[in-house]
């Protein structure tokens, strides 16, 4: 039987009461991530609800539902016409990358042009987490590895797929996808 946290509930409500700020996508081609894959043992996130959560466990958690943090009102499987109806017209991109890096630090991809099935985002916020609080705050990736030059580390945030980009020991973006 699952049992059912307040928290991510909690989240929703922050995430609905913050405005989109969230970073840009990646290059063309950094639209897909994970090229080299390495599996690692998986440790899932403490989910202690006696201890207020950090980013990272906060950035997990609205994963789960397939949201990105900073990224407001905009999930995975929203329709592209709801995002240029939220953000207007994109800074860059094609009908299959909509960029806005410049307005909210954010990025979707649609593989279908219809339907968001990807978020990224590069908000400052995001970009002071290290890698070692991530892997404190969440335990061991599903994967590990190096992407287009930076290095990720995946999250299984069922049924989506949670990475952080980074660079030595600093994040530079989050993405997640189903």
């Amino acid at each position: 039987m699952k049992k059912y946290h307040l928290a991510p509930f909690l989240f929703m409500i922050i995430l609905i009461a913050t405005a989109c700020q969230t970073s840009t996508l990646p290059e063309e081609s950094n639209a897909t991530p994970h090229t080299n894959q390495p599996v690692s043992t998986t440790t899932k996130p403490s989910q202690d609800p006696t201890h207020e959560q950090s980013l990272p466990l906060k950035i997990y958690q609205a994963a789960k539902i397939g949201k990105l943090m900073f990224v407001e009102n905009i999930s995975i499987g929203t329709s592209v016409q709801d995002v240029l109806a939220k953000l207007g017209t994109p800074e860059s991109g094609d009908p299959s990358i909509l960029s806005y890096e410049k307005r909210c630090h954010c990025g979707f991809i649609s593989k279908d042009t219809q339907r968001i099935s990807a978020i990224q985002s590069s908000h400052p916020q995001v970009q002071q987490l290290t890698i070692q609080q991530v892997k404190k705050d969440l335990g061991q990736p599903e994967q590990s590895g190096t992407s287009f030059g930076d290095n990720y580390l995946l999250y299984d945030a069922d049924p989506y797929r949670l990475s952080f980009y980074y660079k030595g020991d600093q994040v530079l973006r989050i993405y997640l996808e189903k």
